[in-house]
């Protein structure tokens, strides 16, 4: 029920992946440059993450400026919440009391952080059910975390088409499946492989589908994850 309640609301705010794959204007991730500008200048960067999750849309940011505000936290918060994103996800799942604390623990460090923002919306719409007297404030703070994620969704999708020449750009696999379901509307995976493509041999994560949806038909779609194996390593010091 609250899938659907999510999900009515997510389509409403009109994915840019619906436009046809060879008229949308891609706006690559250039790590080289977004990791140099995010040491040199981190003020700039936590600015522009600010202004990316004002309630309302600020329109005069641009697209390199979201993808320079979602890639270049990564570099900020140095994936220092991905021990607390596991703990929500298990508390969710368990739909043990305390999920909502975890949650915000993750958008202290990492205000984009996709699923601590869709995890956030879930449980602020079950609460709202069950709790009528504060249900407005509840429901309203659950859309403001829906719509931060559709930007940030959006942003996802700008950096490529999905294939292996052109692959989306993510931080995190949870970043990866939580666009598959929520952005395209996909929910049956068949398995993932890891690959490197091109003559640069960059990482990807293959997603094998099991379905097709409104926003997407392909069997399969590919995520560079150059800086998730960054992250991995340094959090094994590696």
């Amino acid at each position: 029920m609250f899938r659907k309640k999510l999900l009515i609301f997510l389509f409403a705010l009109l994915p840019v992946i619906t436009q046809a794959q060879d008229e949308r204007k891609l706006t690559p991730v250039n790590w080289g440059q977004i990791e140099k500008v995010a040491k040199a200048h981190p003020d700039s960067v936590k600015a522009l993450v600010a202004r990316l999750i004002l309630p309302k849309l600020d329109t005069t940011l641009t697209m390199s400026q979201r993808v320079l505000a979602f890639y270049g936290q990564t570099y900020i918060s140095r994936g220092g919440e991905a021990l607390d994103v596991m703990h929500m996800n298990d508390s969710l799942r368990a739909g043990a009391s305390g999920t909502l604390a975890m949650a915000n623990k993750v958008l202290a460090k990492n205000p984009l952080n996709l699923e601590a923002l869709m995890c956030k919306a879930t449980v602020l719409f079950g609460m709202a059910k069950t709790n009528t007297a504060d249900s407005t404030e509840q429901k309203a703070q659950a859309r403001y975390c829906m719509r931060v994620a559709m930007r940030l969704y959006n942003t996802i999708a700008s950096t490529g088409r999905g294939t292996a020449e052109e692959p989306f750009s993510v931080t995190s696999v949870g970043d990866e499946y939580s666009f598959i379901n929520y952005y395209l509307d996909i929910w049956k995976i068949k398995g993932q492989s890891l690959v490197n493509v091109g003559k640069n041999k960059v990482p990807c994560d293959i997603i094998h589908l099991n379905e097709k949806s409104e926003y997407w038909e392909e069997p399969d779609i590919y995520f560079e994850i150059t800086r998730v194996l960054q992250l991995e390593r340094q959090a094994f010091g590696k």
